[in-house]
């Protein structure tokens, strides 16, 4: 299970980096193989299994080895490549390479081990934000500015974005961490779980799919990242009446707000279920 499947993207106008570069053109790429000015950059077998990148003739090792990567972007010289160990506890971190001609280098990893991934710039810096996947912490930002390493900026929560007159059915297709994490719902999350537990409900569901329409709930279900067995949850919206039910079992076992009798969605069956 992964938070994302669909990457998003975006962009603003006019990257300026050490070197000297003007204006770069961006380019989505997410696959194995694309050309720069330093030569063909393109994902390779390291020999043993594991995956590293290949500039031109130049090989850039990829932090741990990982089995799986991708080149994600390509912004001027500047490669985003994502790696990963692969299973569903942890999509991915991330590190910038220079495919510059005679100076091919690439940043120490970074990332929070989510693949939604957005990637902004100006005329300094390149930014990618994502999830934190701390609990109540919000989004995080990543900045490189191409010289020195790459910075880490918290952002808080964020709201929902839901308007006036949106009903319960704004949360379909979205994440069921969107709402533990939104900043507008954080007291009503808070009255509903306790104290303890909307911070365990933001860890538990930090992985998930997007939630979907079940009958008159709009529900979905996640994991913790690295500890998808035995920390889970699930969590619904009530379409008629805007109710919140969420459910999270650990080693502890299980544990249920707001639940008032009614039929549930089936994403809580395999959480009430024991292993």
């Amino acid at each position: 299970m992964r938070r994302s499947l669909v990457r998003g993207w975006v962009l603003a106008i006019g990257l300026m980096l050490a070197g000297g570069q003007a204006a770069l053109a961006q380019q989505d790429v997410t696959g194995d193989a694309i050309m720069t000015r330093a030569g063909l950059a393109r994902i390779v077998d390291a020999g043993d299994g594991s995956r590293l990148l290949m500039v031109g003739d130049v090989p850039v090792p990829l932090p741990d080895a990982p089995y799986i990567a991708f080149i994600e972007k390509k912004l001027g010289d500047l490669l985003l490549v994502l790696y990963s160990q692969g299973g569903n506890a942890c999509p991915g971190f991330y590190v910038w390479v220079h495919a510059t001609p005679g100076a091919v280098r690439r940043t120490e990893e970074f990332g929070t081990c989510s693949d939604l991934a957005q990637v902004t710039y100006d005329s300094e810096t390149v930014s990618v934000t994502m999830p934190s996947f701390a609990p109540g912490k919000g989004d995080v930002t990543f900045v490189y500015d191409g010289r020195g390493p790459v910075r880490e900026v918290q952002l808080g929560l964020a709201p929902s974005g839901m308007k006036p007159g949106d009903g319960p059915d704004f949360w379909i297709g979205r994440y069921p961490y969107d709402l533990l994490a939104a900043a507008d719902f954080q007291d009503r999350l808070a009255a509903l779980l306790g104290p303890a537990g909307l911070p365990d409900a933001q860890r538990m569901m930090a992985l998930a799919s997007p939630m979907r329409r079940d009958g008159n709930w709009v529900a979905g279900e996640g994991c913790q990242p690295h500890d998808c067995a035995d920390n889970r949850g699930a969590l619904a919206v009530n379409l008629l009446d805007g109710r919140i039910v969420v459910a999270l079992r650990d080693r502890s076992g299980l544990r249920l707000w707001g639940d008032d009798g009614r039929r549930l969605p089936a994403v809580f069956a395999e959480i009430f279920r024991e292993n």
